[in-house]
């Protein structure tokens, strides 16, 4: 673990529920859903607030490495795609 890392999880008492083995099964789950896998919403440890909105999150990245930057992660259940300017949004849950 970074030293950066290491003192903001001492200072503000953190604890882990995730190891390496949940983060790649949770990557491969969420990461094999679509084509980009659903969005999310990311609270990184360094940062005083979460990213702004939900977005695509490189799966490889989480399964590959350990994740321990990533204070939590919130996933939008519901898959939107653009089908053009004229044509609504096509909205489809999870499974």
């Amino acid at each position: 673990m970074h030293k950066r890392i290491r003192e903001i999880v001492v200072r503000e008492g953190h604890s882990s529920v995730m190891n390496a083995t949940r983060w790649r099964e949770l990557a491969t789950a969420l990461g094999t859903m679509r084509s980009l896998g659903p969005r999310v919403r990311l609270k990184y440890l360094y940062e005083e607030l979460p990213t702004p909105g939900f977005g695509h999150l490189d799966w490889g990245w989480v399964s590959d490495e350990t994740p321990e930057v990533i204070e939590w992660m919130e996933v939008d259940p519901v898959f939107r795609t653009h089908r053009g300017q004229l044509v609504a949004v096509r909205v489809d849950r999870a499974a």
